[in-house]
């Protein structure tokens, strides 16, 4: 089963969820209340930054991607931000 984090900001009501099942694909789901711009960054266990794998403006409600990349088995740091909300957290690679 995958290992992800969910973060919710009360405030805003902006869920986020990453997740990865293999090292070929990562999941990343999000529900915003407003149309925005949406950026996801990942970064590996020492801090180096990988390439963004979003960045481009959402409708408001319910969005579903998933990523084709091939990492490493690992931790990953992951950020979720757009102007109104911002979140950090973590994900495994199995």
């Amino acid at each position: 089963s995958p290992t992800a984090i969910k973060a919710l900001n009360y405030n805003s009501n902006t869920s986020v969820r990453v997740s990865s099942n293999s090292a070929s694909s990562i999941q990343v789901s999000f529900e915003l209340i407003i149309p925005e711009k949406v950026t996801v960054r990942l970064y590996d266990v020492s801090g180096k930054t990988l390439p963004a794998i979003i960045h481009q403006n959402y409708t408001a409600g319910k969005h579903y991607e998933t990523i084709h990349m091939n990492l490493p088995k690992g931790i990953y740091l992951y950020s979720f931000s757009t102007a109104s909300f911002n979140t950090k957290g973590r994900f495994i690679v199995p």
